[in-house]
């Protein structure tokens, strides 16, 4: 599903600009939340709920952003792999912000992958050097970084409100 959605999202940010292709997506995505989570009258959140709300919309809003224009202009198939790379940065910033233990086997595993996207960069490189797919790599390297950070903003997210209102308060954020 989501190799699909990166497809259709590749052509509209090449049709509309990664910007635009963003804004239509997360003011459907307000539309098609807001009525549910009306609809269960759940409580506002507060104050430190609004703040983490706003951080990880801001944060994944700009990923998405990245994402888009990085995409628009590698193709398609190593414009994803080198998203790859964002649960590998997850996992040292787990273990840092949210104290997590990581295993010795995780770190390995983890430095194998980002080998392989080392692999993909270059290879990638080597086959098309123009500065238009350089920039799209670098922004998706970049919008990796900010996923990485809205992963772990979202695990500590996840305990304090529900899919529903992380869902709404993302997509509000974003528009």
């Amino acid at each position: 599903i989501f190799a699909s959605m990166d497809a259709v999202m590749k052509g509209l940010a090449i049709a509309m600009g990664a910007y635009n292709a963003m804004l239509l997506c997360a003011i459907a995505g307000v539309l098609l939340t807001a009525p549910s989570l009306l609809a269960r009258r759940t409580p506002w959140p507060d104050r430190a709920g609004l703040r983490l709300h706003r951080a990880r919309g801001l944060v994944a809003a700009v990923s998405i952003l990245l994402f888009y224009y990085g995409l628009a202009r590698t193709p398609l198939a190593p414009g994803i792999a080198l998203t790859f790379i964002a649960p590998l940065i997850a996992l040292g910033l787990a273990a840092l912000f949210l104290k997590e233990r990581i295993s010795r086997r995780a770190i390995g595993g983890s430095l194998l992958a980002f080998i392989g996207v080392l692999v993909i960069v270059a290879s990638q490189t080597r086959a098309d050097a123009s500065p238009g797919a350089l920039a799209g790599m670098a922004a998706i390297l970049i919008a990796a970084v900010f996923y990485a950070i809205n992963l772990v903003i979202l695990r500590r997210q996840a305990l304090a409100a529900g899919p529903l209102e992380v869902a709404f308060f993302f997509n509000l954020v974003a528009t």
